[in-house]
């Protein structure tokens, strides 16, 4: 099972380096973009320690403004990248970088290697102010140097819109596994599928699942991202995972977790990675 590693970031490189050895086999392969607004020295940390390595490309970098389209633009340049590689790649993992496996690699290729072609990304019928996301118009831009969104709470009213005919809105995580079928019907996406997304609100949390619910693979799709992910605090990002989470964590069904800071808890990195090599041992 190849599998293609799309890995999305802009900060903690070290965290990055180690994430990539760790998932690296034979039959992995990485694709990373950097925000192009990270630091000079993010980018020379990952060429040290990444450079050179004939399983990692390192993608043309766009700027990545949470909640607009940015996060959709650098998956995508992610999936194109896959699918161009010269050996056929059967699964595209989106990550970024501050995610860490649960399980060894090679029980993460045998898992989708099982998987029968079905791809896990988790899907809803929004509503609310999820809703709202689409079904008004948004607008992220810059002016006078100075990062502008519309609406906002000086500018609270915006255009209602219509969805393109016969689409129906789903939303969901904004990380996901998906089969190369998935892949590529996102990749040939209707560029005015496309437009409509660009002026809506956090769509990395509804393109993918918009665009692969209204298609002939929807049902291929598990509800399910096989992540752990904590959303207690109920702010717009999740918890940073310490130690205090590991036994939840490694007795989770999950494939993958997130998100983790070292200048938070470093020693829950050391954590996984000696459970993950008992795991190597057992099988």
């Amino acid at each position: 099972m190849k599998i293609g590693y799309i890995i999305t970031a802009h900060t903690l490189p070290e965290h990055l380096v180690r994430l990539v050895r760790r998932l690296a086999t034979d039959d992995a392969r990485f694709f990373i973009h950097i925000d192009r607004r990270a630091p000079d020295d993010v980018v020379a940390t990952v060429q040290r320690g990444l450079g050179g390595r004939p399983d990692v490309q390192l993608l043309p970098r766009h700027p990545v403004h949470w909640a607009s389209f940015g996060p959709v633009r650098a998956a995508l340049e992610g999936v194109h990248a896959l699918l161009a590689w010269p050996e056929p790649l059967e699964y595209g993992v989106l990550l970024t970088g501050q995610d860490y496996p649960l399980r060894p690699p090679a029980e993460i290729e045998s898992t989708l290697a099982d998987a029968g072609g079905r791809s896990f990304i988790t899907f809803r019928r929004p509503e609310g102010r999820f809703l709202r996301r689409l079904t008004r118009w948004h607008w992220h831009g810059t002016v006078m140097g100075r990062r502008v969104r519309l609406p906002n709470r000086f500018m609270p009213l915006t255009v209602r819109r219509r969805l393109p005919p016969g689409l129906l809105p789903y939303t969901g995580s904004a990380h996901w596994c998906l089969s190369r079928d998935c892949l590529e019907y996102v990749a040939r996406a209707n560029p005015e599928l496309v437009r409509f997304f660009q002026r809506s609100a956090v769509p990395d949390e509804s393109f993918f699942q918009t665009l692969l619910m209204n298609s002939p693979l929807a049902g291929t799709l598990v509800n399910d991202d096989l992540r752990y992910i904590d959303w207690s605090e109920g702010g717009p990002s999740p918890r940073v995972l310490t130690s205090y989470d590991l036994e939840r964590m490694v007795r989770s069904s999950a494939l993958f977790a997130r998100k983790f800071d070292p200048g938070v808890d470093a020693a829950v990195i050391d954590a996984l990675d000696a459970h993950i090599d008992r795991l190597r041992v057992v099988a």
